[in-house]
């Protein structure tokens, strides 16, 4: 799975050298642009791949896939969902200190999302 992802990764790298060699240039705006693209691709696959995980019960791999989005992909859509998915998994290990603070940061940062409100109900439960 991380092959199939490595074409995407260096495309990544190659918009991070058009940015190094010509920070000013309307070619570094262009690329920041699709280097945030590439971002939300790479952690919609983590996303996926650790959804699959989660349903067949492989909890210590889901965890992985979703905090590597929320430690690695932090600006990008699947952040929020990421961060519940942890608080969910954080409680079905039995580990509710980890999923309260996954929980408060969701809360924090995230006041209005439907994750943060669903992750309050998983922590009230315990």
């Amino acid at each position: 799975s991380q092959k199939e992802q490595s074409a995407t990764k260096d495309a990544y790298d190659s918009f991070m050298q058009v940015i190094t060699m010509f920070p000013n240039s309307e070619y570094a705006a262009d690329a920041k642009a699709k280097m945030a693209l590439i971002e939300d691709h790479l952690a919609g696959h983590e996303m996926t791949v650790g959804r699959y995980y989660l349903k067949n019960k492989e909890y210590i791999s889901a965890l992985n896939r979703f905090s590597t989005v929320s430690d690695v992909y932090q600006t990008t859509a699947q952040i929020e969902e990421a961060l519940y998915r942890e608080v969910e998994i954080y409680t079905i290990l039995g580990l509710t200190k980890e999923a309260a603070k996954k929980e408060e940061i969701l809360r924090r940062n995230y006041p209005e999302s439907q994750w943060a409100k669903l992750a309050a109900q998983l922590v009230a439960r315990d």
